[in-house]
């Protein structure tokens, strides 16, 4: 009897060791990283950039007195490869000649820039540069005294963010009488992830739409990299940071602004986005966000979890700004 007793106390502790390593090993897979929103780095950034110190420097004498650098650090925090000769550093808020430059000096290319990359708990930073512009001189004359002068840098991309979602597919949209048999929910906001970019989706919701299909919508949604930042429709930058042929300030350039586009992949046939007949469109953002309506066909489709591809394409542009004494000499 002592020996049985002995026996069921064995097995009682067991058992609670047994459902305390349990629940010990489902939290850890939840901490370790296998859910949706670990497939990216994330985060709100794409190109940073900066002023080197003292290129300019703090002041610089006029009528060519003295030669001077500028030297910008660019730095992709984002996780989209900008191809080779896509993206621009310009320099404006002057007469070229003023710093003894031509028109075509003012702007230079950056070369292929790689995004940040996510290899299961590793993160692979991105690419970083630095842009020179080099042999600058004051040419004119500021009569006398210290003047101080401003120089703008412009930087300007192409970008793009990649989003996942995961919506419930089912032929049948009636709700289940018998709860214990359903396999997803028609009916919920979804989680979402993103790769890391200042342009992302946000908020995605599903609900059963008619007999046979559902609805899906989801948010994009603006994080601007700075205060100066804009987005643009994507192929409206050039080799100057011009928007659409004209300066950043024009008419024609907001046109372009706000303007992101959208390509929406569930691997399904009957996908109408926005009662386009298609999963992809131009839309323009208002203060920063734009909500995308998606009705997918589900005849003659099972009931189960569907991964769904959310890409986002937009042109950026970041400025800053640098002050700069400019001191006459005596000649």
């Amino acid at each position: 009897m002592a020996n049985n007793k002995k026996n069921i106390f064995l097995i009682l502790v067991l058992s609670v060791l047994l459902v305390f390593s349990g629940c010990t090993s489902n939290s850890d897979a939840k901490k370790s990283g296998f859910g949706l929103k670990e497939s990216f780095n994330g985060g709100d950034k794409a190109i940073e950039f900066a002023f080197l110190a003292e290129a300019p420097p703090a002041k610089i004498r006029d009528q060519s007195m003295q030669p001077f650098v500028v030297r910008l650090s660019v730095d992709n925090l984002g996780e989209f490869d900008i191809p080779e000769n896509s993206a621009y550093v310009s320099l404006e808020g002057f007469r070229p000649e003023v710093l003894g430059m031509t028109e075509e000096q003012t702007s230079k290319p950056i070369q292929a820039l790689r995004g940040i990359k996510k290899q299961g708990s590793n993160v692979i930073p991105g690419g970083k540069q630095q842009i020179s512009f080099e042999n600058l001189k004051y040419t004119d004359s500021v009569v006398s005294g210290v003047v101080p002068f401003t120089i703008y840098a412009n930087v300007c991309y192409p970008y793009q963010t990649k989003s996942r979602t995961i919506i419930c597919v089912n032929g049948n949209t009636v709700p289940a009488i018998d709860k214990k048999t359903v396999v997803c929910n028609l009916e919920e906001a979804k989680e979402s992830a993103n790769s890391g970019g200042p342009i992302k989706i946000s908020n995605v919701k599903e609900y059963p739409y008619g007999t046979s299909s559902i609805q899906f919508q989801f948010d994009i949604v603006h994080k601007p990299t700075s205060t100066s930042a804009n987005v643009y429709e994507r192929g409206s930058i050039d080799s100057k940071c011009d928007i659409n042929g004209k300066s950043a300030g024009s008419p024609d350039a907001l046109y372009k602004k706000d303007r992101v586009k959208y390509t929406v992949e569930t691997g399904l046939t009957g996908l109408n986005c926005e009662s386009t007949g298609s999963n992809t469109n131009t839309v323009s953002l208002t203060n920063n966000m734009y909500t995308v309506t998606c009705i997918q066909d589900t005849t003659d489709q099972n009931e189960y979890n569907q991964f769904v591809s959310i890409t986002l394409d937009y042109d950026y542009l970041d400025r800053k700004d640098i002050k700069v004494n400019v001191e006459h000499i005596q000649r």
